[in-house]
């Protein structure tokens, strides 16, 4: 694997990570709002969520298509 589908790799499973802990969250916020005990969760938790796994999506697809390779100087395409 190239260096820069090792970082890009590392990226989309940081985004997962992240939208799994917000996940998480917003699971656990909704339960307390279901049994009673607490607020559920807030619109910024909702919107975090929706951005990450927006990143998250974006990051897959580059893993499954990376972009075409440039010719080098001096090359024909």
């Amino acid at each position: 694997m190239e260096p820069r589908e090792k970082m890009a790799r590392s990226a989309w499973i940081a985004a997962m990570d992240a939208r799994k802990a917000v996940q998480a969250r917003i699971a656990q916020a909704f339960g307390r709002y279901l049994d009673g005990s607490g607020p559920g969760p807030t619109d910024e938790q909702l919107l975090n969520f929706a951005r990450l796994a927006i990143a998250e999506q974006r990051l897959e697809r580059r893993l499954r298509c990376p972009p075409p390779t440039l010719p080098s100087r001096g090359e024909q395409p």
